[in-house]
């Protein structure tokens, strides 16, 4: 199955014709001028297999005020095998997915990685902080075990009403994992500064279960065969 990709189009009535127009208007303003509630409500899904490639599809919700929100979708025309192609992405060796390396220097270095049911990212830490991202495809689950016994479980996606963010930063020294929410999830992550070797650290089941047990089963499921 491929994944829809939904974004909101703001728009506004112009005053001669009453069509709507892309406004200019500050975001801050018109974000001011639509709730949430009619936010959440503009949220639908589609099937895909109706869908020709780079087909649009708009929906225009009841207008508040002088606004309207309507929402669009954005289909992905591109399996996880033609992305993986495209993307030139290959198998991430202990930690699960299929990644390529987009940009590193002294400062910095940032990656794609794409998640699927039978390929997440298996738990592991880094000696220091890195950033999600969602870009195309389902939202995904991040299991992430804080150092100090906390647990916090994020989802990373694009449906801020129903909770989920596109940016997620994981501290440094956190156990992480990742699993798609659908049939694959292409995201990206960054790091500042760069990524190393010698400070990745594949997690260990058993030791895990035993620090935070109320994860116990989930951390199974996601620990790598070592």
């Amino acid at each position: 199955m491929r994944a829809p990709v939904s974004i909101f189009a703001l728009t506004r009535p112009t005053p001669s014709s009453g069509r709507c127009a892309h406004s200019r208007q500050p975001i801050t303003d018109v974000l001011a001028d639509l709730s949430t509630p009619l936010l959440r409500s503009t949220r639908r899904t589609m099937p895909l297999h109706n869908c020709k490639p780079k087909q649009l599809r708009t929906r225009t919700t009841a207008k508040p005020a002088a606004w309207r929100a309507t929402l669009t979708y954005m289909v992905s025309t591109h399996s996880p095998e033609q992305i993986i192609e495209l993307l030139r992405l290959s198998p991430l060796p202990g930690e699960g997915g299929m990644w390529a390396q987009t940009w590193i220097d002294a400062h910095g270095s940032g990656i794609y990685f794409l998640i699927r049911p039978h390929d997440p990212s298996h738990l592991h830490r880094l000696d220091g902080p890195e950033l999600w991202h969602h870009y195309i495809g389902h939202s995904c689950r991040l299991l992430l075990l804080h150092p100090d016994g906390h647990i916090t479980r994020p989802v990373l996606g694009t449906d801020l009403g129903a909770g989920e963010r596109p940016c997620v930063a994981v501290p440094a020294g956190t156990w992480m994992a990742a699993e798609t929410n659908g049939s694959y999830s292409l995201v990206g992550t960054t790091m500042a500064p760069a990524f190393n070797e010698g400070g990745f650290e594949l997690g260990d089941s058993a030791d895990l279960s035993s620090r935070y047990p109320s994860a116990a089963d989930d951390i199974r499921r996601l620990s790598p065969h070592q």
